[in-house]
This record gives C-alpha cells, structure tokens and sequence, in this order.
C-alpha cells in the first residue's frame, strides 16, 4: 500500500482542466486520506483500467465543468472493497458521469458499508449535475464502492469519484483495498462477476456449464479454461446448495492424439442420465483449432462425478454442429439442440441409449448460438445468444407447446442495453424446491484476452407462464436457498 500523509493540505493549484478549466482546489481534513492514494489495483471494472486522479481515459476528472485534482476515474461496472479495520470515521465524494463523454453514458453510484447499502444515487446520465456522497463510517469493517451500469450498453459509462477521501480516527490503522472476493455477504449468497472458488480456495474452472441433480447434489460439468480456449480438461464440482463447490475431479481429459488430443477444442460439456442404460451420457461440442470439425463427441460413465470414457465423435445428421445443449423431456426422451452454422438451431431426439441421433424434429432458422433448453408448464423456452464470438450480446429466446414448433420470434431475456449482463448463456437450471420452484440462468463472462479468468453470472429468471415470458429483471448479488427454492436480492 502506498504512503499518506494524514494532515495533507492542498494548495491551490495551476492544472487546467477539460476544456482548459482550472483544477479546483481542495483541502483534504486532518485525520484524511484521499482515495486516489490508495492501492487501486483490486478495482474490478467493465472497461480499461482504474485512473488514479484522472478519468478513464487518462483526462482531468471532470464534472459539471469543474475539475478535480483528486479522485478515481472508473467504468461501469466497477467495484473496489476496502478493509477499513473499525478506523475510518467518513467517506465523502462527488460523483457522476465524466465529462469527457460530452452527455454520453449513464451510471449508477453505491456506498455499501459491511453489506448494507448506505448511499445510493440512481441512474446518472452523461450532462446531469454531480452528486454529493457522504457516509458515515463509525465502526465499519468494510466500505465498498460500486458503479452500475446504468443502461447504455458499455459506452461512455465514465464514472468519477471525484474528490473522493476517507477521514480516519487519529491513530487508526492504515485502510486497505483488498480483493472482490472478501466483499461481506449475507449466507448463501451468489455474486454474478468475482472471481469464484471451490472449498479448497482454488479458482472454479467450469466454463459453458452443464448441470445435473442426483438426490440433493448437484453437478457442475465445465470447460478449464487454465490454458486458454485449447481443450485440457472437463471439470467436475459438487455442491448441495449451489454456493459452496467442492471440486471432484477432471473427468474428462486430453488424450496424446485424436478428437481429444493437443490443439483440440472441447466446449459445452452436458450430462444426462439415461435411465434404461444406468449410464450418464455426456455430449460435447468437438472441435479442431481452426473450428473447421464441428462435431459432437459423446462420452460415457455409470458414476456422475466419472471418469468419463470417451465413445466418439460424429456431426448429426451429416451437419455441422457448434454450440449445443442437451434436453431430457419428462418423458425420458433426450435431445440434442445443436446449432448448424449454415441453416440455424436444430432439435433432434437422440436414440433410446443417447448415444446417437434417432431422428430431427426441428429447424429454426435463425442464426443462434450458446442455446439453452427448458420447459415450463408444458411450454418449451429455447434461449440462445447472437454471433458475436466471445463478445457479449443481447441473449433472446423463442417458445412452443412442442419441440417440433411453431416457434415463436425471439425475443430479450433481459434489457438489451446490458448485453445479458455482459454474459453469454450456458444452462437454465430448475431448482424444485419444497415452496418454490425456481429457474437460473447460468452464464459465462468471456474475457477474450485471458480466457482463464473468465467469469460466472448466475442470475433468478424472472417466469410468467401466463404471458410464456421470461426475464432477468436485475444484476447483483442475490440469496438461493436450494431447499426451498426461494430467493432473494441483496439490497
């Protein structure tokens, strides 16, 4: 952690500003440390990296034409934690949209002081009048500050907290910034975006999720992405509240050649139980480096947790097959939702055994990838996401009363500015609890330059089986009791 002086007076100053304004000058109180000199690094945030003293794009931090020659310049979403040790006795700032966007952008500020939200402005769009904070901090553990997006995709989200300071009890021992991870949440609690860890305190590496109850365990199948997009290993976790994974191995791994051998690409692994066999059928999309394969490779084990032996490899039908799902219908019957690049999604029932296609049942002809299959009161909701590689895009879906359709138009499963919360679907996973049943939409926020720390964004959908809609209406921490199968958001 960087050095303070806590006495620090400002004296006034010659910077100039945006559009050539002159930097205010501000007094820092006895007993104060701006924020700005702090270690910023465990700031997390949508875009670029935090500013100390200056915007995010690297300008004076400026709001409603004044400039300011202390604060953090940010983006949307972004949060820091602090550990504040019981020593801080304030923390104050002015906050809003950055200038520099020329109106553009909208955000929203919060101060959570030990998981309790304390100040909270609103949505804030580029142009509006700054917003004056000033929390309380008597007796803290922990201040976090976080921003919002406020609704205009990723663009212009430029957050200042300008002028930012906490004021300390004299002799109080130096504030911290300390990682996302020890963010204060109530029991229970599932935070869409941190980093995630198993019981072990090892980072959870299980991208593209497939998930499946046995008795009152679930199973977490999922890409490791410890090595980038190259296929290594399918993980497999455990858990019987959907919060606390424990890691119960790869089980599935590269071999020294063939579809699972160096360079190839294994994405999206699911697992079914096939109930006249005894055998937990895993199907995945099998790829070549240069994705020219396209396949399924299909998998078996009589354990959930495997190891699984690999059966093979075949493209369904003769077509292409890219991201893809599988779906048990409640009849027993498997199918595979696959998508054909050059025609769109396609249904197919697998053969009594799972391990082969017995017949196509329907073509989409729509151009969707990442897709997600439930049902829900005798209504199937099929949800996938745009092209758009591993960039975020607004994920949409299509319902019918049968899997051969008519499907219904797609349309968005949360506001499209947000871009699904900057995640692409993965799963919907029923949750059949004892006073509620409940659906969750599991997926992934790709980060293209450094796959390996890819996040999760697990998110309560939102269903009207009236209207045949759903929704995820909010992004943020949220409660799951899987007993029960209520939840609840963190305020």
């Amino acid at each position: 952690m960087k050095s303070h002086c806590l006495c620090l007076t400002l004296a006034a100053l010659t910077l100039l500003g945006a559009a050539g304004k002159p930097v205010a000058a501000q007094t820092l109180p006895p007993n104060s440390v701006w924020l700005d000199t702090l270690d910023l690094s465990p700031l997390e945030q949508g875009y670029g990296s935090p500013q100390a003293k200056l915007s995010v794009d690297k300008h004076p931090l400026t709001l409603g034409g004044k400039a300011y020659a202390h604060g953090v310049g940010s983006h949307a979403r972004a949060t820091l934690v602090l550990d504040l040790r019981g020593g801080a006795t304030r923390f104050v700032s002015t906050v809003g949209v950055d200038d520099e966007t020329k109106s553009g952008g909208s955000v929203s500020f919060q101060v959570v002081v030990d998981g309790r939200v304390k100040a909270a402005t609103g949505v804030l769009h580029g142009g509006d009048a700054p917003k004056q904070l000033s929390v309380d901090l008597t007796g803290a553990r922990q201040l976090v500050l976080r921003v919002g997006d406020g609704g205009d995709n990723a663009d212009n989200d430029h957050a200042d907290w300008a002028g930012a300071y906490l004021t300390l009890k004299p002799g109080a021992a130096p504030v911290q910034t300390v990682s996302t991870e020890k963010e204060i949440v109530p029991p229970n609690t599932i935070r869409p975006g941190p980093v995630w860890r198993d019981t072990a305190g090892a980072v959870i590496q299980a991208h593209g999720a497939g998930m499946i109850q046995v008795g009152s365990t679930y199973y977490w199948f999922g890409e490791d992405k410890t090595n980038s997009y190259a296929f290594q290993n399918i993980n497999c976790y455990a858990s019987t509240d959907l919060v606390q994974w424990t890691f119960k191995g790869h089980v599935l791994s590269r071999q020294p050649s063939g579809d699972l051998g160096p360079g190839s690409v294994v994405e999206r692994p699911k697992v079914l139980y096939n109930r006249r066999t005894k055998m937990y059928v895993m199907y995945m999309h099998l790829d070549s480096s240069n994705y020219g394969k396209a396949q399924v490779g299909v998998a078996v084990s009589p354990r959930v947790d495997g190891p699984y032996t690999y059966k093979g490899g075949y493209s369904p039908s003769g077509h292409q097959s890219r991201d893809m799902t599988l779906f048990q219908d409640t009849d027993g019957a498997g199918y595979l939702v696959y998508e054909d690049r050059e025609s769109g999604v396609r249904i197919a029932r697998l053969s009594d055994d799972y391990l082969t296609l017995a017949q196509e049942v329907a073509l989409i002809r729509e151009s969707y990838e990442a897709p997600a299959l439930v049902k829900i009161s005798g209504v199937y909701y099929l949800l996938g996401s745009r092209l758009s590689g591993w960039d975020a895009n607004p994920n949409k879906y299509t319902t019918a009363t049968a899997l051969a359709g008519p499907w219904s138009a797609f349309q968005d499963v949360a506001p499209p500015a947000t871009r699904t919360y900057t995640s692409q679907t993965a799963s919907i996973l029923p949750i059949l609890g004892t006073k509620q049943t409940t659906y969750l939409y599991l997926g992934d926020r790709w980060k293209p330059d450094n796959l390996t720390d890819s996040r999760y964004v697990w998110l309560p959908l939102t269903v009207d089986p009236a209207k045949r809609t759903l929704f995820l209406p909010f992004n943020g921490p949220w409660t799951l009791n899987a007993k029960t199968g209520v939840t609840a958001r963190v305020p």
